[in-house]
């Protein structure tokens, strides 16, 4: 193994090697995700990465996808070598690192002549202040890639240590997840009401401009569920329209994001957030994936961000609402 050295006790040429292996890196970690991007292009493809958001719902969507390209869509768990040591398992001998992208904020200073500067040094006092946000690559393996003590109680301790996602109902049964979507579409200040819908909707929500007493215009919205559906499929359904509602497709985004755009981001929340509670979502939400093909395919990066997004706060709320929670990643 390597000696480890600090960046403050590198010559100027370890530095410059050390920032050229750093953007090989990066550079490698980009091209992978431009492949990456090809590959999703299709409805099979963005389902693999539908499954892998399940898991890894408060990484970045790069992450997420880095996280199934290196691994085949197979990743559940992942953390790094000292963090699987903290938890109780150490990572098998011979295993390959999945390299991510981390945020890291770089500061220095540079004075008249070009000069650089690092924080532990001295600078002149006239030197200009240089502070942005640059990304390095990271190694963590899945908890697949690592052995000792049991998996299912080591994940509880996952979850619990990082806080904030996946709300633990006294019923995870379908009423239990119905029941935790509605509580969440009345903290939005959105009712919800079970009514006959004829035609082949299942739900929909439905905004409305109101005039108040002050003269003042504000839009009401309400979800429509279909009264006669089984409660699973009233949950999966409660998904998609949340999933509207979050994605901004009756609010900012409303102009912006064509019909079939709107649709599949919709659908694939609710397909992620089924899929996080146990609910088979696939049938119905293949439908609308399949259309896939027939969109600009250059706009999948902003949907999976949209989906990403949403399903972030969806399962973050979730936790704040129902007063229990524990997450899924960090």
């Amino acid at each position: 193994m390597s000696k480890f050295t600090k960046w403050s006790d590198m010559s100027e040429d370890e530095r410059a090697a050390a920032k050229e292996r750093r953007e090989n890196e990066i550079a490698r970690l980009r091209e992978l995700l431009v492949e990456g991007a090809a590959k999703v292009e299709g409805a099979g493809g963005y389902v693999e990465w539908l499954d892998t958001a399940m898991s890894f719902y408060h990484y970045s969507t790069n992450n997420q996808m880095l996280i199934g390209l290196q691994t085949g869509w197979t990743a559940t768990l992942v953390a790094s070598f000292k963090q699987w040591k903290k938890y109780g398992r150490k990572v098998r001998k011979g295993e390959k690192a999945i390299k991510i992208l981390a945020p890291i904020n770089v500061r220095y200073w540079l004075d008249d002549e070009g000069n650089r500067y690092g924080a532990r040094e001295d600078h002149p006092a006239d030197a200009e202040e240089v502070n942005f946000m640059a990304f390095k690559a990271v190694p963590v393996f899945d908890i697949a890639q690592t052995e000792g003590e049991p998996l299912e109680v080591v994940r509880r301790r996952v979850y619990a240590e990082r806080g904030g996602g996946w709300p633990l109902l006294d019923s995870m049964d379908d009423r239990g997840v119905y029941e935790a979507l509605t509580r969440l579409a009345a903290h939005y200040g959105i009712p919800v009401e079970e009514t006959l819908i004829r035609g082949t909707a299942r739900g929909r929500t439905v905004a409305e401009m109101h005039m108040s007493l002050d003269g003042e215009t504000k839009r009401k919205m309400r979800i429509e569920i279909d009264r006669h559906m089984s409660l699973a499929d009233k949950a999966k359904t409660m998904a998609h329209e949340i999933g509207h509602v979050v994605c901004g497709h009756l609010g900012e985004r409303a102009g912006i994001v064509c019909r079939e755009l709107k649709e599949l981001e919709a659908e694939s929340v609710a397909y992620i957030i089924a899929g996080m509670f146990g609910l088979d979502s696939g049938d119905q939400s293949f439908s609308y994936v399949a259309q896939w093909s027939d969109f600009d395919t250059s706009k999948i990066a902003g949907v999976q961000d949209a989906v990403t997004c949403a399903v972030r706060q969806i399962m973050d709320d979730l936790a704040m609402v129902t007063g229990a929670g524990v997450a899924m990643a960090a």
